[in-house]
Protein backbone atom coordinates (compact mmCIF):
# COMPACT_ATOMS: atom_id res chain seq x y z
CA UNK A 1 0.00 0.00 0.00
CA UNK A 2 1.26 3.49 -0.84
CA UNK A 3 0.96 6.51 1.42
CA UNK A 4 1.53 10.13 0.53
CA UNK A 5 3.83 12.33 2.61
CA UNK A 6 4.75 15.99 2.83
CA UNK A 7 8.56 16.10 2.97
CA UNK A 8 10.31 18.79 5.01
CA UNK A 9 13.92 19.43 5.93
CA UNK A 10 15.51 19.97 9.31
CA UNK A 11 19.26 20.35 9.83
CA UNK A 12 20.01 18.69 6.49
CA UNK A 13 17.82 15.64 7.07
CA UNK A 14 14.48 14.84 5.46
CA UNK A 15 11.26 14.07 7.30
CA UNK A 16 7.84 12.98 6.11
CA UNK A 17 4.40 13.62 7.57
CA UNK A 18 1.35 11.75 6.30
CA UNK A 19 -0.58 14.03 3.95
CA UNK A 20 -3.89 12.89 5.49
CA UNK A 21 -2.99 14.79 8.68
CA UNK A 22 -2.02 18.01 6.86
CA UNK A 23 -4.60 20.79 6.61
CA UNK A 24 -2.42 23.17 4.58
CA UNK A 25 1.05 24.60 4.15
CA UNK A 26 1.38 28.29 4.91
CA UNK A 27 4.07 30.92 4.55
CA UNK A 28 4.50 34.55 5.49
CA UNK A 29 2.49 34.26 8.68
CA UNK A 30 3.46 36.74 11.37
CA UNK A 31 4.18 34.90 14.60
CA UNK A 32 3.15 36.63 17.80
CA UNK A 33 5.37 35.62 20.69
CA UNK A 34 3.87 34.89 24.08
CA UNK A 35 5.52 35.03 27.50
CA UNK A 36 6.11 31.91 29.59
CA UNK A 37 5.38 29.28 26.95
CA UNK A 38 7.21 25.95 26.64
CA UNK A 39 10.57 26.05 24.82
CA UNK A 40 9.26 24.26 21.74
CA UNK A 41 6.50 26.85 21.17
CA UNK A 42 7.48 29.84 19.04
CA UNK A 43 4.21 31.69 19.57
CA UNK A 44 0.87 31.88 17.80
CA UNK A 45 -0.36 32.74 14.31
CA UNK A 46 -3.74 33.75 13.02
CA UNK A 47 -4.66 31.82 9.90
CA UNK A 48 -8.11 32.19 8.36
CA UNK A 49 -9.41 33.69 11.60
CA UNK A 50 -8.14 30.84 13.78
CA UNK A 51 -5.43 31.26 16.44
CA UNK A 52 -2.95 28.39 16.14
CA UNK A 53 0.11 27.54 18.28
CA UNK A 54 3.39 27.42 16.37
CA UNK A 55 5.75 24.57 17.24
CA UNK A 56 9.42 24.68 16.18
CA UNK A 57 10.21 21.39 14.40
CA UNK A 58 13.95 21.82 14.97
CA UNK A 59 13.43 22.18 18.71
CA UNK A 60 11.27 19.05 18.83
CA UNK A 61 13.81 17.06 16.85
CA UNK A 62 17.14 18.49 18.03
CA UNK A 63 16.47 20.83 20.99
CA UNK A 64 17.89 23.67 18.88
CA UNK A 65 15.84 26.53 17.50
CA UNK A 66 15.16 26.88 13.79
CA UNK A 67 17.55 29.36 12.23
CA UNK A 68 17.80 30.24 8.62
CA UNK A 69 17.87 33.00 6.13
CA UNK A 70 14.77 31.84 4.29
CA UNK A 71 11.28 32.38 5.65
CA UNK A 72 10.02 29.26 7.38
CA UNK A 73 6.97 27.33 6.26
CA UNK A 74 4.14 26.25 8.51
CA UNK A 75 2.64 22.79 8.09
CA UNK A 76 -0.81 22.95 9.65
CA UNK A 77 -1.64 19.59 11.22
CA UNK A 78 -5.00 18.43 12.50
CA UNK A 79 -4.55 15.53 14.87
CA UNK A 80 -6.74 14.32 17.74
CA UNK A 81 -8.88 17.46 17.58
CA UNK A 82 -5.88 19.79 17.84
CA UNK A 83 -4.50 22.07 15.15
CA UNK A 84 -0.88 23.12 15.31
CA UNK A 85 1.43 24.92 12.94
CA UNK A 86 4.69 22.99 12.66
CA UNK A 87 7.36 25.52 11.68
CA UNK A 88 9.89 23.98 9.26
CA UNK A 89 12.93 25.20 7.30
CA UNK A 90 11.47 24.26 3.96
CA UNK A 91 8.96 21.98 2.36
CA UNK A 92 8.37 21.66 -1.32
CA UNK A 93 7.76 18.00 -2.06
CA UNK A 94 4.93 15.53 -1.88
CA UNK A 95 6.10 11.95 -2.16
CA UNK A 96 4.35 8.58 -2.37
CA UNK A 97 6.09 5.84 -0.41
CA UNK A 98 5.26 2.15 -0.26
CA UNK A 99 4.66 0.92 3.29
CA UNK A 100 7.17 -1.87 2.61
CA UNK A 101 9.91 0.77 2.20
CA UNK A 102 9.36 2.15 5.72
CA UNK A 103 11.67 0.35 8.13
CA UNK A 104 11.34 0.62 11.92
CA UNK A 105 14.01 2.49 13.86
CA UNK A 106 15.45 0.30 16.58
CA UNK A 107 17.91 2.59 18.29
CA UNK A 108 18.24 3.45 21.94
CA UNK A 109 16.66 6.78 22.88
CA UNK A 110 14.96 7.09 19.47
CA UNK A 111 11.90 9.31 19.54
CA UNK A 112 8.98 6.95 19.62
CA UNK A 113 7.02 9.26 17.34
CA UNK A 114 9.43 8.43 14.54
CA UNK A 115 7.45 5.66 12.83
CA UNK A 116 10.46 4.52 10.82
CA UNK A 117 12.72 5.49 7.96
CA UNK A 118 11.98 5.19 4.27
CA UNK A 119 14.78 4.32 1.89
CA UNK A 120 14.00 6.00 -1.42
CA UNK A 121 16.95 5.68 -3.79
CA UNK A 122 19.91 7.24 -1.98
CA UNK A 123 17.60 9.23 0.32
CA UNK A 124 16.73 8.40 3.91
CA UNK A 125 13.45 9.97 5.00
CA UNK A 126 12.39 9.76 8.64
CA UNK A 127 8.63 9.23 8.86
CA UNK A 128 6.93 11.09 11.70
CA UNK A 129 3.77 9.80 13.35
CA UNK A 130 2.15 13.21 13.83
CA UNK A 131 -0.48 11.83 16.23
CA UNK A 132 2.21 10.48 18.55
CA UNK A 133 4.25 13.66 18.16
CA UNK A 134 1.36 15.92 19.16
CA UNK A 135 0.31 13.67 22.04
CA UNK A 136 3.82 13.86 23.50
CA UNK A 137 4.09 17.64 23.28
CA UNK A 138 3.97 18.81 26.86
CA UNK A 139 1.04 21.13 27.65
CA UNK A 140 -0.39 21.17 24.08
CA UNK A 141 -3.95 20.44 25.23
CA UNK A 142 -3.73 23.20 27.85
CA UNK A 143 -2.38 25.65 25.26
CA UNK A 144 -5.19 24.74 22.83
CA UNK A 145 -7.84 25.28 25.53
CA UNK A 146 -6.35 28.67 26.44
CA UNK A 147 -6.30 29.75 22.79
CA UNK A 148 -9.88 28.56 22.24
CA UNK A 149 -10.99 30.49 25.33
CA UNK A 150 -9.20 33.61 24.01
CA UNK A 151 -10.94 33.27 20.62
CA UNK A 152 -14.34 33.00 22.34
CA UNK A 153 -13.62 36.12 24.41
CA UNK A 154 -12.48 38.06 21.31
CA UNK A 155 -15.64 37.10 19.39
CA UNK A 156 -17.81 38.49 22.21
CA UNK A 157 -15.90 41.78 22.50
Amino acid sequence: MKRTFIIFKARGAEYGIDLQKVVSIERNSKVTTLPQVPDYMVGIVSIRGKVIPVIDSNFLLFQKYLQGEEEPRYILLEVQGSTIALMVESTNEILEIEDSLIKPVEMMNANYWIEGVALKGDRIISIIDSGEMISTIRDIKHIQKELLFSEEIQSVI
